[in-house]
């Protein structure tokens, strides 16, 4: 049974990621999605791997994340996790509400994100993501620890989207 969902969660996140694809937020491999995925044995997530374009990839290509007792991560699977993996990771620790998260790159969400300011509250949706504004994480290296941390930081609490400075956006989804 347990092995039933977890095979349903991958195909959920190719699902995804595919639609993503077409609608123009991702290109190719860019962006990554993860779900949250604990099993009787562990908890961690699953997370899209780097550098295999969403059209090529199969459920068993997805990476499992392993959350460790020593407060390491432990990466599982026949491929390497995205290179954003860490900001999942982070996301997950800090907010046990958040199941799902999806990095893009769309063009506008990029654009925004180059100005370094908030979404102002001018649409409903913008307080769906947790807010009165959707904010704009400081800008650090892709794949790095400091964007990681920046994200986490900028979310908070109660936050579920955010823009990272000059690469992109980040969401949450609440299950």
């Amino acid at each position: 049974m347990f092995e039933d969902k977890e095979e349903k969660a991958r195909e959920e996140i190719i699902d995804y990621a595919l639609k993503l694809s077409r609608a123009g937020l991702n290109v190719n491999s860019s962006g990554n999605l993860s779900v949250r995925f604990d099993s009787p044995e562990s908890k961690g997530f699953l997370i899209t791997p780097t550098g295999l374009p969403y059209d090529e990839t199969e459920p068993e290509d997805l990476v499992r994340i392993l959350f460790t007792d020593n407060g390491c991560y432990k990466a599982v699977g026949s491929r390497q996790p995205s290179s954003e993996w860490n900001l999942h990771a982070f996301l997950y620790q800090a907010r046990p509400d958040i199941n799902a998260v999806v990095h893009t790159h769309s063009p506008y969400a990029t654009m925004l994100s180059c100005l370094d300011e908030a979404i102002p509250p001018f649409h409903y949706m913008v307080a769906a993501a947790g807010g009165d504004t959707i904010p704009c994480a400081p800008y650090a290296t892709f794949g790095s620890v400091a964007l990681a941390e920046g994200c986490r930081d900028t979310l908070g609490k109660d936050r579920l989207g955010c823009l990272l400075s000059h690469h992109g956006s980040v969401a949450g989804a609440v299950t």
